[in-house]
């Protein structure tokens, strides 16, 4: 009996042992034995030949394992060069014929690469057991590729399948010789949940849920013809890619799909005998060409000069395509410069209004002074036609007709404002401020459209006016204000997206600016609202998701493209 109660008591020890041990186990649960990738953060540089230098970090938790690796495959034209790899800050010893069997110690502080069939692993020995970060530098040549229409980025740049799936992403595009934007480029992402904008001339992509083994990110990009230098030839239409990207994903297709079928055995001799065609008609005399704009202005060169004065005598409407090229948000800033110049001109007025029951707002909207307005500003006529068409009934335009109109009319106002960039070439062509340059190539023939010296001066000066604006209270002195030229300035302030902060450096200079300028200075603000409402609301329908803008990304989609394939991570 004694001995029974001991086995027992012996017995319920264990139990309650492997109880603790459970409860432990579950309840406070040690962190696992296993390698875990917390971010990657990818920045592109696009370059003027069409190459792209890559910077992408990857934050490791590193427990197992000897090395990391990162598949490039589906290079066509391209190759990688100017590999470099640095392990917290520290730059990396290159090996050359890197084996994946090598050990631990073999591999630390080193990495290579290994030829794959289709392409390339580059590959990197894990160093250390903790957090680490890896920089993994390359340029891709050939990225911008060349299509019959556009210009075009189409890559995967984190694959599916990876050993460890990344906790968050973040991929930033950006061009060394322009700012990207809604005006020059759309843009659709796939493979992930997240979403996608342009911000102050970059594209960004980013994640907003952690990826699986399923989930990669692959971006497509539509560049305006002409912007990059690139030799990367392809004999397609833009909308071939396209049709390959939207297959599967949470796009609507907006396009009439002109993929029929794959043509096995003789699309080799196909693509030869089409390409050989084509090259013969380039050089004919019956082929036109592809007109391009290639207005480049490299603002950041121009830092810390003035020019004092308006830069262009002549109607702000044939600057258009200026503005359109160089300035973000044009058609707001646009619209708020024609409202400030109707007002000192008598065209339209402010009306102050203050409703509300309780909480009293003071609201502004536009009263319509005069129908019929006299102007050889095609843009100035066209938006005043808006805002003509927007407050039919009692003549006074408000902040909602205004909105709803380009929410109507978005697809008129996009055929008007290209029209509008035809226009404003012309006139610059024939003032002597635009000439054109020709490129033949083999499959290609490009008019491009470029500055000549003298326009070359006038952009340059629009961007040293823009800083004199800007500047304005430290470069005069107090007795040194001019209302009626001031208010002149103000309309050109507007173009540059900058009326607010110039109202206040008139201000520092001669405080009663406010009691003596045509404007009604709290009407600027409400000016400022109205257009970027209105901009907002045209972009909203016009750049939706399936049209490229700013939105979501596709969980699905993106095949076809360059780069990428599938695994990495580490082994």
């Amino acid at each position: 009996m004694v001995i029974f109660k001991i086995k027992e008591a012996n017995m319920k020890n264990k139990y309650l042992k492997l109880f603790l041990m459970l409860f432990i186990i579950f309840i406070f649960p040690s962190k696992s034995f296993a390698t875990e990738l917390y971010d990657v953060d990818i920045t592109v540089e696009l370059q003027e030949n069409g190459d792209a230098i890559i910077n992408s970090k990857w934050n490791y938790y590193d427990d197992d394992n000897t090395e990391h690796y990162i598949v490039i495959e589906n290079l066509a034209d391209s190759t990688i060069v100017d590999y470099t790899v640095y392990y917290n800050g520290q730059p990396m010893e290159f090996v050359d014929n890197w084996d994946i069997d090598w050990s631990f110690e073999e591999k630390a502080g080193k990495y290579g690469f290994v030829k794959t069939p289709n392409g390339y692993e580059l590959t990197f020995g894990k160093t250390n057991y903790s957090n680490n970060e890896f920089v993994v530098q390359y340029r891709i040549t050939n990225f911008v590729k060349q299509l019959n229409d556009y210009q075009m980025v189409y890559w995967e740049f984190i694959n599916d399948d990876l050993a460890e799936p990344p906790e968050n992403a973040n991929l930033k595009v950006y061009a060394n010789n322009l700012e990207i934007n809604e005006n020059n480029s759309k843009i659709w992402t796939f493979g992930f949940e997240g979403e996608k904008y342009f911000q102050d001339g970059v594209i960004n992509a980013k994640s907003t849920k952690g990826f699986s083994k399923s989930n990669y990110l692959t971006l497509l990009v539509q560049f305006e013809n002409g912007i990059f230098n690139t030799d990367s030839v392809i004999d397609e239409d833009f909308e071939y890619y396209r049709n390959l990207a939207f297959k599967g994903s949470d796009y609507v297709d907006i396009g009439t799909s002109i993929f029929l079928a794959v043509l096995f055995a003789g699309i080799i001799l196909l693509v030869i005998y089409l390409l050989n065609k084509r090259a013969k008609y380039v050089r004919s005399a019956d082929y036109e060409g592809t007109k391009v704009d290639k207005l480049v202005l490299n603002k950041k060169n121009l830092k810390g000069e003035y020019f004092r004065e308006v830069p262009y005598n002549g109607n702000i409407g044939d600057l258009f395509l200026i503005f359109n090229t160089s300035w973000e948000n044009s058609l707001e800033n646009y619209i708020s410069a024609y409202f400030l110049k109707w007002i000192k001109e008598e065209n339209i007025e402010a009306l102050k209004d203050t409703k509300g029951m309780f909480i009293k707002k003071d609201t502004i909207s536009f009263k319509i002074l005069n129908e019929n307005l006299k102007s050889e500003d095609k843009v100035e006529k066209y938006i005043y036609s808006i805002i003509l068409e927007a407050s039919k009934g009692d003549g006074v335009l408000n902040e909602n007709d205004f909105k709803e109109w380009a929410k109507e009319n978005y697809e008129t106002l996009e055929s008007k404002l290209g029209d509008f960039k035809d226009i404003s070439r012309n006139i610059l062509k024939d003032r002597g401020y635009l000439e054109t340059e020709v490129q033949l190539n083999r499959y290609s023939k490009y008019l491009y459209t470029v500055y000549s010296e003298k326009g070359k001066e006038l952009s340059e000066n629009l961007v040293k006016f823009q800083q004199y604006l800007k500047d304005y209270s430290l470069l005069n002195s107090r007795d040194s204000y001019n209302v009626h030229i001031w208010d002149d300035f103000l309309i050109y302030a507007s173009l540059f997206g900058i009326a607010e902060e110039v109202r206040r450096e008139f201000e520092n200079i001669y405080p009663n600016y406010y009691k003596e300028t045509t404007y009604d200075l709290a009407a600027i603000y409400y000016i400022n609202m109205y257009s970027r409402g209105f901009s907002s609301t045209y972009y909203d329908r016009i750049s939706s998701s399936s049209a490229g803008g700013s939105g979501f990304s596709s969980i699905g989609g993106g095949g076809g493209s360059f780069g990428g394939g599938s695994g990495g991570g580490s082994r």
